[in-house]
């Protein structure tokens, strides 16, 4: 919540910075999108298997 305020006082949420904060979230969220994908074939590959409930 602190981040969020000092974001809005920094004016990081003004219209005219909009199309940088998506570009940086779409390339944020890709990069860790393939980095969760990786972790999954690593442990697919170890023949780790999911817990039962």
């Amino acid at each position: 919540m602190i981040a969020l305020l000092e974001a809005h006082r920094a004016g990081l949420y003004a219209r005219h910075q909009w199309l940088s904060n998506v570009i940086a979230g779409v390339i944020v969220g890709g990069v860790a999108l393939h980095r969760r994908e990786d972790g999954v074939r690593h442990r697919v590959a170890r023949g780790v298997t999911a817990p039962r409930a």
